[in-house]
């Protein structure tokens, strides 16, 4: 069964004063947004792809992008007042997973969130987030919020290097589950959502966890202990002191 990418399907079931631009094969979404905004435009501009040469993750990882099994896309939006980008990722965090839910599932609380910005089903990442902020006279003038979606396994399996991290929406292939899905997640992307805060906080899988925290090629052992308004992680470490992260990686210790 196929799923293809339609574009016009796509473009009648999301909301009005968005410009969707499709390419079949792309660098990456989030680069070729960028030079759109540097010539000018607007907000609600959205990138998709049906597969990406070199997708890009956080910390300058490549994100797997095979075709015709995952979502490839990136949005724009022009703030019009100065604004937290991680408070930007959190709020995509929150949207893409009321849209996976509402576009694949007969029921909500599904998907979690791992701070700061990995969606997981079943303790396994199927989305990644990579948002990006085009500095002008020291001013944030747009930012692009690259989305990398597992829908389907791919036909391939996924390389060894993340096959025992990586999961997906799906094991079967549907009819327009991925237009169903990037349809769903431009209209709450740019649907103003007040309280996504306290979402985000209910869906993360690290609260109350002991973890890791990446610092370079170091790593310390901590205890999750909350994710506070401004979507930091407020964590303990082992010798007592308490801290709040605004960005950086964890993992969830094994037991």
């Amino acid at each position: 069964m196929t799923d293809k990418i339609d574009n016009s399907w796509i473009k009648k079931n999301t909301i009005d004063e968005v410009d969707i631009i499709f390419r079949e094969t792309i660098d990456s979404t989030n680069v070729y947004l960028k030079s759109l905004a540097q010539s000018g435009a607007k907000t609600g501009t959205v990138v998709v792809a049906e597969n990406q040469t070199a997708g890009r993750g956080r910390l300058g990882r490549q994100f797997y992008s095979p075709s015709h099994s995952g979502i490839y896309m990136s949005l724009l939006i022009r703030p019009e007042e100065q604004i937290d980008i991680g408070m930007i990722t959190a709020h995509t965090a929150v949207a893409v997973c009321n849209a996976i839910e509402t576009a694949c599932y007969s029921k909500e609380n599904v998907l979690g969130i791992k701070w700061v910005n990995d969606i997981q089903k079943d303790g396994k990442k199927i989305c990644g987030i990579l948002a990006e902020a085009g500095i002008e006279n020291n001013e944030i003038s747009y930012i692009i919020v690259g989305i990398g979606i597992n829908v389907y396994p791919p036909e391939e399996g996924f390389p060894k290097d993340i096959e025992n991290i990586a999961g997906c929406v799906l094991e079967k292939k549907k009819v327009n589950t991925r237009n169903k899905i990037i349809s769903s997640v431009i209209n709450n992307f740019y649907s103003h959502k007040k309280d996504f805060v306290s979402e985000y906080r209910c869906r993360s899988t690290v609260i109350g966890k002991e973890i890791m925290v990446h610092e370079g090629e170091k790593t310390k052992k901590a205890f999750a202990l909350d994710v506070n308004d401004r979507c930091n992680l407020k964590v303990r470490y082992e010798n007592g002191k308490e801290a709040y992260l605004s960005f950086g990686e964890i993992s969830v210790r094994a037991i």
